[in-house]
């Protein structure tokens, strides 16, 4: 009672698929759901004028291709740190990060048919799950590239938000009413 808006991001209030929809996700966004599980994870594609529901590998399977790209990751940032030489770095690990990244990429956001027209939105909005939680979305490699060729990260073409679930994105948007 003394503090209602606290309360109401504690317990966020379900909404309909629909009202979703309509009155929260812009034409220009994409939510990227996960839930997952030991055996499976479920990808809810939603947009504004769309659902799409997707079998991926499950929990054993993502830790192992995130836990790859923290890795390499986690080895450029400890050079950063460091003030290490950054280019020794990108010039000996970048290939392998450009590598098991885009792996981790296509695991997560298959390129089939029905997922490349709904992704082609601006705004990607990401409900991570479980591993997905240590996923950096903006550095992962979009391409296969090879060795002699830049990488294409996910950032060059969407803006990347994350927020722990839908109910929460309404109760937020709805505030700012």
């Amino acid at each position: 009672t003394q503090s209602p808006a606290y309360y109401a991001l504690q317990h966020p209030q379900p909404i309909t698929l629909e009202e979703f929809q309509q009155h929260i996700l812009g034409s220009d966004e994409a939510m990227l759901a996960y839930d997952v599980l030991d055996k499976e994870t479920v990808l809810f594609v939603v947009t504004h004028d769309s659902l799409l529901t997707l079998s991926l590998p499950g929990k054993d399977a993502l830790g192992t291709s995130v836990n790859q790209v923290r890795s390499h990751i986690d080895v450029m940032l400890n050079v950063l740190h460091n003030q290490g030489d950054l280019s020794a770095w990108a010039t000996r690990d970048l290939p392998d990060y450009a590598t098991d990244s885009y792996a981790l990429f296509q695991q997560l956001i298959p390129s089939s048919p029905r997922v490349v027209p709904l992704i082609e939105h601006k705004s990607l909005i990401v409900v991570p799950s479980g591993p997905l939680f240590n996923v950096p979305w903006e550095s992962l490699v979009t391409t296969n590239s090879s060795a002699n060729s830049t990488p294409h990260y996910l950032i060059e073409d969407h803006a990347i938000s994350y927020i722990p679930s839908g109910s929460l994105l309404a109760l937020v948007r709805q505030s700012e009413h």
